[in-house]
């Protein structure tokens, strides 16, 4: 995006607060917890030791750092009617409610898109995936009412046509396909003999930002995965392992050089964050701490996985393992957990967030010192305006799954689609607010 939204507060709006903690603290070894009365004052530093599997906690700085805007009371403002805009809380975006359970033909909390980690757009961003169909992204008419893909598919970065996914077969989940919208032909890349329950990750995977690589899961968290590295380009397989372990979760870096597992060798164990290279080989810690998150890149083009906690926002930087927080948190005025998405992949150095605390906003991924201390006084200043884009608030209860926001960002970054039932007052649906440079 070449223009920033300004962070700005509008006279008019009482409710948006901006609660900032200041303190400093002093000393050479300092917990991961500690907090000030007013603010989260530690920027925590995790590097990976070699190849083993453990990790060293290394506190770099203690700052304070800013906090994000709450909105817990209800709006009085009404959504638009479907198909139809509003302009939003700051003025700058506007806000379009795009599905419709009648329209969807489906149940409330259905005519929805997918999840924050998954891409709604296609790479031109004229097509829509939501409720198990393709609708045009401008008129809002369907384009294909109904997919031969299930619903562990991801839109391909570079052919706006093309969409990938997992499809059955005789009754089994076990063909990695490319469906062609344009041409309305299915072709089959891989095809996975005598698996299950194959999936993108186990639905939280995406798909190289070239296209070239993606991480194929079958089996169950119970029972053992086995996990393909695919080499979708060539159509060969990279490599395949056995996890016995619990795994959570898995995928592609988006430069497609790293892998990441999240894992735990027995039921009782945390789960942790671990890196293979393509070959799902060189296991390493990233980290003992993980949140929701999203494969990003930061503003010096690094693959990280950026995550979302009740208290901040935090990502890891995968080369090395390095852990930073985001100046946008604090103790008085939490991030409030949320949903992280970085499908911003022709904007980046930022991921999006849609929290609990009725927020939907981009945080700038950038490791750098004047990005931290923000005091009171600095807080409207471009400093900032540099960590974090106030987009508008989502009015969403958050009282079920199917409620939740779950923010998806466009390619471009300049739209972001959510999910609301308007605190409960308004039937589940989906909604776009978007800025125009």
């Amino acid at each position: 995006m070449q223009t920033s939204i300004s962070y700005t507060l509008n006279s008019g709006i009482a409710l948006l607060n901006f609660i900032v903690g200041f303190s400093l603290f002093f000393g050479a070894c300092l917990a991961w917890s500690s907090v000030s009365h007013f603010g989260e004052c530690d920027t925590l530093t995790e590097t990976a030791q070699n190849n083993e599997m453990a990790a060293k906690g290394e506190l770099l700085l203690a700052d304070c750092h800013a906090s994000i805007p709450v909105l817990d009371s209800q709006s009085i403002n009404k959504p638009p009617l479907f198909r139809q805009s509003n302009s939003t809380d700051n003025a700058q975006t506007m806000l379009r409610r795009v599905s419709d359970n009648q329209f969807f033909n489906t149940s409330d909390g259905q005519a929805t898109h997918s999840y924050s980690r998954r891409q709604v757009w296609n790479s031109n961003e004229t097509r829509l995936d939501i409720a198990s169909k393709i609708v045009n992204a401008d008129t809002l008419e369907i384009v294909v009412d109904e997919l031969p893909l299930s619903s562990e598919r991801v839109w391909s970065n570079t052919n706006p046509d093309w969409i990938y996914g997992l499809r059955f077969e005789q009754n089994v989940l076990n063909q990695f396909v490319r469906f062609d919208i344009a041409a309305n032909t299915v072709d089959v890349l891989f095809t996975f003999d005598k698996q299950e329950n194959c999936s993108i990750g186990r639905g939280e995977g995406t798909i190289s930002n070239d296209d070239s690589r993606v991480l194929v899961m079958c089996g169950s968290q119970e029972n053992g995965s086995m996990l393909y590295s695919l080499d979708v380009s060539n159509q060969r397989i990279l490599a395949n392992k056995i996890f016995d372990e619990y795994v959570n979760w898995a995928g592609f870096s988006q430069s497609a050089t790293y892998i990441v597992v999240e894992s735990k060798a027995t039921e009782s164990d945390p789960k942790k964050l671990y890196r293979y290279s393509p070959l799902l080989s060189e296991r390493t810690l990233l980290s003992s701490y993980r949140h929701h998150g999203d494969f990003g890149v930061d503003n010096n083009g690094d693959d990280v996985f950026v995550m979302i906690g009740d208290r901040f926002i935090s990502y890891v930087r995968l080369h090395d393992a390095k852990q930073v927080r985001s100046p946008i948190t604090g103790y008085l005025n939490k991030a409030g957990h949320g949903h992280v998405s970085c499908r911003n992949i022709n904007r980046p150095g930022w991921c999006y967030v849609s929290t609990y605390k009725n927020v939907i906003g981009a945080v700038r991924i950038e490791e750098s010192s004047n990005l931290l201390g923000l005091s009171i006084p600095d807080f409207k200043s471009a400093r900032a305006v540099a960590a974090f884009e106030f987009w508008g608030t989502h009015e969403s209860s958050s009282s079920s799954y199917a409620s939740q926001p779950k923010v998806s960002a466009s390619p471009s970054g300049k739209q972001v689609i959510f999910t609301s039932d308007w605190h409960g007052n308004q039937e589940i649906n989906d909604y776009i607010i978007s800025v125009e440079n």
